[in-house]
């Protein structure tokens, strides 16, 4: 249910999204034939249209937004499917940086918004928690009457320099979790710890879906 997105440079020097997977979701075309042909349903809910969901045949549940998955067993006889799609691509001098994440920051950031985040970011050790930031305030934006769902954040700079490596990740228990490259790591608590929730504002966001 992750995506890996390239930061490069074209020809104009201008840093740019490469996009290195292909979102396997149960509405891409070759993914949901083999669905329906195991009985598996696929439909979108009310309050989330943009986002396709793998169901029983005869339940309205689990309601998965991927096509292939480890675990999930329920679903394993109704289409859904563990094997990987494998590529790669030889890096160059122009490539920045890799960012690593699950299917819910795709879901309300572009590619484009995601590159400028990072790029922007304060520091790289904060990088990871920038996109969580604001992809938690875009999901409050277009999906107000749905939870925010859990999310994990990895991104790898390509560069000598020592700081190469920034994740962080977001649970439904609304806890924002940051690692850093250093020994140390750090947390915040948006609700029911006594500690400010983190300041949403001045973080770059895009809010057009990359579904299309």
């Amino acid at each position: 249910d992750s995506r890996a997105v390239l930061g490069t440079r074209n020809k104009e020097n201008k840093l740019v999204p490469f996009q290195l997977t292909e979102d396997l979701k149960p509405d891409v075309p070759a993914e949901a034939a083999r669905i329906k042909r195991c009985r598996g349903r696929i439909f979108a809910l009310r309050d989330e249209p943009g986002v396709a969901r793998l169901w029983l045949p005869n339940h309205n549940s689990p309601g998965l937004a991927m096509a292939r998955a480890f675990g999930d067993f329920c679903l394993k006889d109704f289409g859904l499917i563990s094997v990987p799609d494998v590529s790669y691509r030889r890096l160059t001098e122009k490539d920045e940086f890799v960012v690593l994440a699950t299917d819910w920051i795709w879901d309300v950031l572009t590619n484009e918004g995601v590159v400028e985040i990072v790029a922007k970011a304060p520091t790289r050790c904060t990088a990871g928690r920038a996109l969580v930031e604001a992809a938690v305030r875009n999901w409050r934006w277009k999906f107000p009457t749905s939870k925010v769902d859990e999310c994990a954040v990895v991104c790898i700079f390509l560069d000598s320099k020592p700081d190469k490596l920034s994740t962080a990740s977001f649970s439904v228990d609304k806890h924002i979790s940051i690692g850093l490259t250093e020994p140390d790591t750090t947390s915040m608590s948006t609700s029911g710890s006594g500690t400010e929730s983190p300041e949403l504002n001045g973080v770059e966001e895009s809010t057009e879906s990359t579904h299309s």
